[in-house]
């Protein structure tokens, strides 16, 4: 009897341990996925749903997970991600980061290679806002949902719920510099995200002004466009084709309503790269500045244009007033105007930027081609009006320059008037909001609101050799020795 007690015991001591065990690692059962907008946003139009179980949930204990491949889809994914054998395809998938373009490429791939019906599919309704699929047996999912990048989930008999962020269509623009010089090549970069077309009349056009600053130029060889513009286009990180650019003046077109018509079925919510190119040409001021607006919508009668994405890329004068030291201004001193030498922002370069005479007299820019041309500026006595944003109170301008330091080298003086020693070096810095600041290091100059003052110094003529200065000291010199010699002769003839 007492042994019968004793085996009772451990049999009850087992099952309870059994029991325990289940519970923390038990057989997993159907599943649900709740999926719904986040809060404030809405859609037009349903959205369509489509799940694909990939992997079997056998069980699971915290965030460990027992898999097994769906043999529905073994051979897609053999095929897709070139392996051969499940164990390379568990561990190919499982090393996906998340929201990555590897998801975007193999979800790609994957709807491209399999054929068959979805294991389970829904509708997003634009007047619920949300949906929940019920009965879903536990797995690894592969869940595309229109206008929404494809999602990889686990599923447990506990159910899953995703928030959807619901976007109107709208691009991004930015540029490859925050300020430019005259001459300088700008890329700019314009992304997108590929929108759900609803219509056969679906439009999606992008537009982009240039301001009188800028000219565009294709991207392959730097050259002035007119109709057809060369650009450069990627759909996530691979090239696309399909896509035309159309130059007018400094309007150009993106036409991309059938580009995105022809992308419904894999690519909605892929990230479309668009880049061109402008040059800066010599009516580059410092409020420069080119946008891009996006029209989109489901009937070309009634479509939205976004507000334009704006980007700007100043170019920056300098103001000198050259004067003598009681502040009168001074015409006839000639400068040239350097650069930093290449990784050494603090040292002087060895070439002069060229430039070229503007009006009024004066007045320079920036060449757009420094390979050959004039480099030498000349103050004159002084320049009315408006000039790049000064009125007045200097006698030399040199506009089209980009942020940096840069050196001005006096090589000629007016007449009467010392050579500056040493270059002035002049230090322009970009303020982000179209303001610039200007400061020199020099013992020859000052600043005050952007405008150096340099002012040349006169000095007393000192003799020089031949002059009537060691002419007199001769003439002089002679007669005394002449009339010692006088005298010593008189002193010897009285002596005899």
């Amino acid at each position: 009897m007492k042994k019968l007690k004793q085996l009772m015991v451990m049999m009850l001591t087992a099952i309870m341990i059994l029991s325990m065990a289940v519970t923390g690692f038990a057989a997993v059962g159907n599943g649900s996925l709740t999926l719904k907008l986040k809060e404030g946003d809405s859609i037009k139009d349903n959205l369509s749903i489509k799940m694909y179980k990939l992997y079997t949930l056998n069980s699971y204990n915290g965030k460990n997970y027992s898999y097994t491949i769906n043999s529905k889809y073994t051979e897609t994914l053999k095929t897709i991600l070139s392996k051969t054998n499940e164990d390379e395809i568990y561990e190919t998938i499982s090393g996906y980061a998340d929201d990555s373009t590897e998801i975007n490429n193999f979800a790609d791939n994957f709807i491209k290679n399999y054929s068959g019906a979805a294991d389970k599919t829904a509708t997003l309704t634009a007047e619920a806002g949300s949906v929940t699929i019920g009965d879903v047996p536990a797995g690894y999912y592969l869940v595309f949902v229109e206008g929404v990048k494809p999602i990889l989930i686990t599923i447990t008999d506990k159910g899953e719920e995703i928030n959807l962020k619901s976007e109107a269509p709208k691009i991004d623009k930015e540029a490859d510099k925050e300020d430019v010089s005259i001459g300088e090549i700008v890329t700019y970069t314009i992304t997108t995200k590929i929108p759900k077309a609803n219509t056969d009349t679906f439009v999606y056009k992008i537009t982009d002004t240039l301001s009188s600053g800028l000219d565009f130029v294709n991207f392959n060889d730097n050259s002035l466009a007119s109709g057809n513009l060369v650009i450069e286009t990627k759909l996530d990180d691979s090239a696309t084709t399909g896509i035309e650019a159309l130059v007018s003046g400094r309007t150009m077109t993106i036409d991309l309503s059938q580009y995105v018509k022809d992308h419904q079925t894999s690519d909605i919510g892929k990230t479309l790269t668009i880049k061109y190119k402008a040059k800066v040409n010599a009516n580059a001021v410092v409020t420069e500045k080119n946008s891009a607006s996006l029209e989109y919508g489901n009937n070309p009668e009634e479509t939205i244009t976004n507000k334009p994405e704006e980007v700007k890329t100043p170019t920056f004068p300098i103001h000198i007033n050259k004067t003598d030291k009681e502040g009168n201004p001074l015409a006839g001193a000639k400068f040239e105007i350097y650069e930093s030498k290449s990784n050494e922002p603090n040292t002087m370069g060895d070439t002069a930027i060229k430039i070229e005479a503007s009006t009024p007299d004066g007045v320079y820019k920036v060449s757009e081609n420094q390979t050959t041309g004039n480099t030498e500026m000349t103050t004159v006595a002084s320049i009315s009006g408006s000039n790049f944003g000064k009125e007045g109170g200097y006698n030399l301008v040199i506009n089209g320059l980009k942020a940096g330091n840069y050196w001005l080298k006096e090589i000629s003086a007016p007449d009467g008037y010392n050579l500056l020693k040493n270059p002035i070096k002049i230090t322009i810095t970009n303020n982000g909001d179209t303001t610039y600041t200007i400061a020199e290091e020099s013992d020859d100059a000052t600043v005050s609101d952007n405008i150096i003052t340099i002012i040349n110094k006169t000095g007393a003529e000192l003799p020089e050799t031949g002059g009537m200065g060691t002419v007199l000291f001769t003439v002089i010199g002679a007669a005394l020795i002449i009339m010692a010699g006088i005298r010593l002769a008189r002193r010897n003839s009285e002596q005899e």
